[in-house]
């Protein structure tokens, strides 16, 4: 019995080796970790195997150069009898295949050229590590490519300040315009004023002398008070721009009743004012006061005290 399984032992190790011969595998020594000591970049003959004949350590030293990492990678074969190397990585070996030496890579090798730079994390070259990098523009640093941004912050015009994967871009919603001073809203894809009519307030009143949302709930302004749209005004006033003195300086904007057709307008707002809203609507008879002798702001106050002394006296 011992005889036929030597003869069966040393037929089939014949046979593996004559295969190994007949795919040109060459044999070579190995270290304590079983790799190959050479770097012949071939795939050589494995220096055991077990009982069923996989070879038990690999035996594969293909020493490459990576493009992308500039740098030599050593690939290493799990089982001789494949034929071919398969990649498990860089392994540490420096260009000259000398597994003994020091492999730390200290400089991208070869040099970088075509205006790019050496990045340290790998020692690669790319396009940039910094905004120094760039020409006109900022590098990002997850890519290491040049872009026009990396946030909002860099994208200033209203037509295009929202950052999007390095490129501005047109705005999708009003945050996108937060960093734009005077425009915080986005409007179809454009930053635009905060409000330009009462639609964009929430039913509040838009100040149209400063497109900014204001607290105000619309038609509540009565005659001679203060405001900032027509709509803050009642239903049939105008909200109309009054001076004061000779020559008349600006005052301010105030609700004036539009002048009725029949009955003209009440004491004491006899005096008819023509002049364009603060709406842009177009110029029509108010009833208001006389700007070179008095304001809004006095008249309220006389008509204020008349009505206490009656109250007075009643």
């Amino acid at each position: 019995m011992m005889k036929y399984i030597t003869l069966y032992s040393v037929l089939f190790l014949t046979f593996f080796i004559s295969s190994c011969a007949e795919r040109d595998l060459r044999c070579a020594a190995v270290d304590e970790n079983g790799k190959p000591l050479n770097n012949t970049g071939a795939c050589m003959d494995c220096s055991s195997v077990d009982a069923n004949g996989t070879p038990t350590n690999p035996a594969c030293n293909c020493s490459v150069y990576n493009e992308e990492l500039k740098k030599t990678v050593f690939l290493e074969c799990s089982q001789c009898q494949a034929g071919e190397c398969e990649s498990v990585g860089d392994m540490g070996v420096n260009d000259m295949g000398d597994m003994g030496a020091d492999t730390t890579q200290t400089t991208c090798d070869p040099d970088c050229g075509d205006g790019k730079v050496c990045k340290t994390d790998g020692f690669v070259c790319v396009a940039c590590v910094e905004d120094s990098n760039c020409t006109d523009q900022v590098c990002d640093t997850d890519s290491n490519t040049c872009v026009d941004c990396k946030d909002n912050s860099l994208c200033t015009e209203i037509a295009a300040s929202l950052c999007d994967k390095g490129t501005c871009g047109a705005c999708v919603m009003n945050e996108d315009c937060a960093h734009l001073e005077g425009t915080p809203r986005c409007d179809g894809g454009t930053c635009a004023v905060e409000c330009e009519d009462d639609t964009h307030c929430g039913g509040k009143v838009c100040d149209v002398t400063t497109n900014t949302c204001t607290t105000l709930d619309p038609g509540m302004g009565t005659q001679c008070e203060s405001c900032v749209s027509d709509t803050q005004c009642e239903n049939g006033f105008s909200c109309i721009p009054l001076g004061f003195g000779d020559p008349e300086a600006p005052r301010g904007n105030y609700c004036l009743q539009v002048r009725p057709n029949t009955g003209g307008c009440a004491q004491p707002w006899q005096v008819d004012i023509r002049r364009e809203s603060v709406n842009g609507n177009a110029a029509a008879r108010h009833c208001g006061v006389n700007e070179k002798e008095t304001t809004c702001e006095a008249v309220l106050m006389a008509i204020e005290s008349v009505v206490s002394c009656d109250t007075a006296g009643a």
